[in-house]
Order: structure tokens, then C-alpha cells, then sequence
């Protein structure tokens, strides 16, 4: 039987409203991105052709790790794990001072919305969320929200995005989003790349983990406490905390894994699986 055309239920968090998330996430991120090209930031950096590449790519990634953990596990624990590993959530591992320009861009996208996809919400947008939840990273994002001209109590809807978002969901999106997902990030081609191990790489070659987060580049491994201090500060994820100690955690860079080019996989994941056979052979000795 053919059940793309089963439409997916989005009115909880669940995977067919988080579907529905990624899809207005993405239209928000190439709205605004592709009108601040040339414009500069409240740093004064340029956002270049280059920087919305980075972004359009990372709506395209948008919450599908949230999505398809969501097929495997309980919705709450599904949810923490996204908070935990996103670098666009505040309240995840890394430091604010470990994050990028576009976690931080992400970050507020992902905020705005809010407004065209929960139909109870306010509609402020991410600025206004910002001020009445979250002041302790407003600092970090304003230069952001000047960039984009959302640094204003009421950013308003953008009517195309609204009407775009405001559909059906079927499993044919969901699949859809899946398969776009993986031709984004290549990662179902690159086993070799997936399986290195940071401190055993770090331990035998002395040099950067390929295509691993700048934050856990450290020789003997990461270590990340929970709750984290951001943790503590947040007010939508201090209560469901899941984890409390000391862990070692390895994440991807995901921008730079989004830049392999089609034609780069196979070589890329040559190397990674040649650095595997003589770590292999160093673990065995």
C-alpha cells in the first residue's frame, strides 16, 4: 500500500509538527538571508553570498536529527537529545563562546517561527521572545537581529511564509525532507568519517578530527557537565533535565560537512577509512 499521501498529525510536538517547524525555519532563513546579503551586522561583518549558502544549507538540516530520533525514541527524550547536540540551542554542550555567527543566526530563526507555526503564540517573534525569556544571551544575538531588521518588539508575518507553512503535512514531506537531508549532509556515504574517534585520532595523528566540531578538539577527549550553567538559565529546559554529570561527547561540524561536494565524497571518506585501519592497527599493539 502507498501511504505518502497519509497526512502527518502537527497540531503537538511530535515528528509531524517538527516537519512542519524545519519547512518554516528554512523559508525564514531564505527570506531574510537573501535580503542581508551585502548588508553588514551589529559587528560590522558583511553577510556574504557565502554566509547564506552556509544558511541555506543549515535550514535544509534544520531539526532532522530531532526528526528521525523522534522515529526511534519517546518524544521527551528525542527533544532533550536535539537540545543537547544542536548548536542552535542555547541550553545544549557547548559554551555561547564555543558557538558560530550562524548558531547564533539559526538560533533566532529558529524562535520566529513560533508565530507561523503555533497558532497560540504571541505575534512578537524571536526579539520579543528574547527579551521576555531569554536576556541573558541578548548581547550575543543583537547583532543578528540588526542584521536581519528583527530587532523590534513586533517583527510581523511575512504573508508568503505564513501561507506557505499553513498546509497539510504528509508522509511524502517527511519523506522528502529525509531524502534531502541526506543528500545535504552526505553522512549515510561516510561510515569512515562517522566512525573516527576524536581522542584516539587526536592521540595518534596530533592534528584537527576531520570534519569535528572546533569545541571537541582536545587530545583526551571532551568532557561537558550537565546542568551546564545555560542549563541552569533556561527556563524551558531546566525542569526536564535528563543527564547530570560529567560526559565526553563528540559533534560534527556540520557547515563543513555540508561543503563536501558530491564529486569529494568518496575521496574524503578514503582517507577517513585509512586513518581507521592505522588507528586499528595502534589500538592493537
Amino acid at each position: 500500500m502507498d501511504y505518502k499521501g497519509t497526512p502527518l498529525p502537527d497540531d503537538v510536538p511530535g515528528v509531524g509538527y517538527t516537519l512542519k517547524h524545519r519547512y518554516a525555519v528554512e523559508a525564514l532563513i531564505i527570506y531574510y538571508c537573501k535580503e542581508a546579503i551585502g548588508k553588514r551586522d551589529g559587528n560590522g561583518e558583511v553577510f556574504s553570498e557565502a554566509d547564506f549558502k552556509v544558511m541555506q544549507l543549515r535550514g535544509k538540516c534544520h531539526d532532522m536529527d530531532k526528526i528521525l530520533t523522534s522515529l526511534s525514541y519517546p518524544q521527551l527524550t528525542a527533544d532533550y537529545l536535539h537540545r543537547l547536540f544542536a548548536t542552535h540551542h542555547e541550553e545544549g554542550l557547548l559554551d555561547m563562546e564555543q558557538r558560530c555567527k550562524y548558531d547564533f543566526m539559526e538560533m533566532i530563526f529558529d524562535m520566529e517561527s513560533a508565530k507561523y507555526t503555533k497558532p497560540d503564540k504571541w505575534g512578537g517573534g524571536a526579539y520579543a521572545y528574547v527579551i521576555k525569556h531569554k536576556q541573558n544571551i541578548m548581547d550575543t544575538l543583537m547583532p543578528y537581529f540588526q542584521l536581519f531588521g528583527l530587532d523590534k518588539p513586533d517583527s510581523g508575518l511575512v504573508h508568503e511564509i505564513k501561507a506557505q507553512v499553513e498546509r497539510p503535512y504528509f508522509e511524502a514531506d517527511l519523506l522528502g525532507a529525509i531524502t534531502t537531508y541526506l543528500h545535504t549532509t552526505r553522512l549515510h556515504f561516510l561510515n569512515g568519517v562517522s566512525r573516527l574517534d576524536d581522542k584516539g585520532f587526536k592521540e595518534l595523528f596530533d592534528e584537527p578530527v576531520p570534519y569535528r566540531h572546533p569545541a571537541t578538539q582536545k587530545k583526551d577527549g571532551t568532557l561537558f557537565a550537565r546542568p551546564s550553567k545555560l542549563t541552569a538559565a533556561s527556563e524551558s529546559f531546566r525542569h526536564r533535565e535528563m543527564m547530570h554529570g560529567t560526559y565526553e561527547a563528540q559533534l560534527f561540524d556540520m557547515d563543513k560537512l555540508c561543503a563536501i561536494s558530491p564529486e569529494d565524497v568518496d575521496n574524503v571518506n578514503r582517507k577517513a577509512l585509512e586513518c581507521l585501519k592505522l588507528l586499528g592497527k595502534e589500538h592493537q599493539r
